[in-house]
């Protein structure tokens, strides 16, 4: 099934956000270094303290539905396996998962 609108690969949404948080902490340690001239250590402590509970809480908001697709997944598995063929999985996003999700759904109708 060819899905509509572009494609965005993992690697591409992954490294677009890594890379947009590299530039935050760059951006807040220019700044920080600015306006707290000779104090490195305290300009260093700022930004981690800034910057990594905001990756964290990205991170795990990008995590969270992929950890979700994998668990309906194996669901599909274990029901597949009971005889149960009556149901398919969704991805909302033009990635490599739903490549997998469409093979799953595929894997599905042929079953049934």
């Amino acid at each position: 099934m060819t899905r509509p609108g572009m494609r965005l690969s993992l690697t591409t949404r992954w490294s677009a956000l890594v890379g947009t948080l590299l530039a935050v902490g760059v951006i807040l340690a220019l700044v920080l270094d600015y306006l707290l001239p000779g104090r490195p250590a305290l300009v260093l402590a700022i930004c981690l303290a800034c910057v990594v509970p905001l990756a964290i809480i990205t991170i795990r908001a990008q995590i969270q539905p992929i950890l979700s697709l994998f668990r309906a997944l194996g669901g599909t598995v274990a029901s597949y396996r009971d005889g149960d063929y009556s149901f398919s999985l969704h991805w909302q996003h033009n990635d490599e998962l739903a490549d997998l999700i469409d093979a799953h759904n595929d894997l599905g109708n042929v079953l049934r």
